[in-house]
């Protein structure tokens, strides 16, 4: 059984909180736990200080590999958590409150979860096997999937991530024609599905495009 959206978070900020306090001394231990902060800061980001997310995506793009550098990167996530929690900007709620009414959102039953489970399970079974992917292709489509799923386990998920995965597997088609009919079948029904589910888009008619796309011709 998947966990609460809720008790998830909390356990990604228990972490986070764990973390910081016992950030190593040596690079290779330190770039290890930036890669885990970043991956718990997407998770709880909404939760966290807007400057220690700041500073988490700073150092995942560039750990300093100084003695120096580390030692003050390690200071200012500690610092930057603690009076993060001390002193939040009721201003900043404010406004990712109201950024939040404004993002296209889904909530989906378990049915439908579980049928949009099951349909990037065969998304990515595809991608594996295809042969018309090269390996960064294969990488971006597998993220991008990774991606939704992650958004479908949300009580209220951002449907512009779907759509973007839209974008990418129909971009797919436009590309390679019928090879990958298997998969943008699929893409189009997880689609329609969050869709269904969007409050928002429920009155829009679901778009043939970019999964409409004619398929090129073949030498």
């Amino acid at each position: 059984m998947f966990e609460g959206e809720g008790e998830i978070t909390e356990k990604a900020l228990i972490r986070v909180s764990k973390l910081i306090e016992e950030l190593s001394d040596d690079y290779q231990s330190l770039r290890v736990e930036i890669d885990e902060l970043a991956h718990l800061v997407d998770i709880c980001s909404d939760r966290l200080p807007k400057r220690f997310v700041s500073l988490v995506k700073e150092a995942d793009n560039g750990t300093p590999a100084s003695d120096s550098g580390m030692y003050l990167l390690k200071n200012r996530l500690k610092a930057s958590l603690e009076v993060g929690k001390q002193y939040p900007t009721e201003k900043n709620n404010e406004h990712d409150q109201n950024t939040f009414e404004l993002i296209p959102r889904f909530h989906l039953g378990e049915k439908d979860k579980a049928r949009v489970y099951e349909l990037c399970t065969d998304m990515r079974k595809i991608i594996f096997a295809s042969e018309v992917f090269d390996e960064p292709h294969k990488v971006r489509l597998l993220n991008r999937i990774a991606a939704i799923e992650k958004e479908v386990h949300r009580e209220l998920g951002k449907l512009d991530t779907v759509l973007a995965g839209v974008v990418d597997i129909g971009d797919a088609l436009g590309k390679f024609g019928r090879k990958v009919e298997p998969l943008t079948k699929r893409m189009k029904e997880v689609a329609d599905i969050t869709r269904g589910g969007s409050k928002q888009y429920e009155q829009i008619p679901a778009s043939e495009e970019p999964l409409g796309l004619p398929a090129p011709d073949e030498e």
